[in-house]
């Protein structure tokens, strides 16, 4: 019986066998990010721009109005980040999606094992953050 367990075939487990996969993480109107709501990178895939700002405004729970641009941080890529802006047009939206697949492809070379891959989208331009100016302490 023992012989019989030794020579069967290993099944995989669901994590390994799965493809690897992009999500998006979303920053809400709190400030907050959506970790236990990710949405698929298909949704990004399948829009245009003007529906993914509607998408991301309805979900974040903030006014489309008040949407500006959207920054999209590519942590598993050596943080990379690209701002998008809601005026930026398709070009520009098709632009972003092409980097995506570039920075994917890269990472998945250099980690062929990793699985999940995500994408922090922020409201706003968060590269324009000021920093605090050093107070020696205080």
């Amino acid at each position: 019986m023992v012989e019989a367990r030794l020579l069967s075939p290993l099944t995989p487990t669901s994590t390994a066998s799965r493809n690897p996969e992009i999500c998006l993480i979303f920053q809400n109107s709190a400030g907050n990010y959506e970790l236990k709501k990710p949405v698929p990178a298909s949704k990004l895939r399948e829009s245009s721009l003007s529906e993914f700002f509607e998408f991301f405004a309805g979900r974040s729970k903030v006014p489309l109005e008040s949407l500006d641009c959207l920054t999209f941080s590519f942590f598993f890529a050596g943080s990379n980040v690209e701002v998008l802006r809601k005026q930026g047009g398709e070009d520009e939206w098709e632009q972003l999606k092409t980097n995506i697949r570039r920075l994917f492809g890269f990472a998945r070379k250099k980690n062929p094992k990793k699985r999940d891959f995500a994408i922090w989208v922020d409201i706003g331009d968060t590269t324009e953050v000021e920093e605090e100016e050093d107070l020696g302490g205080l």
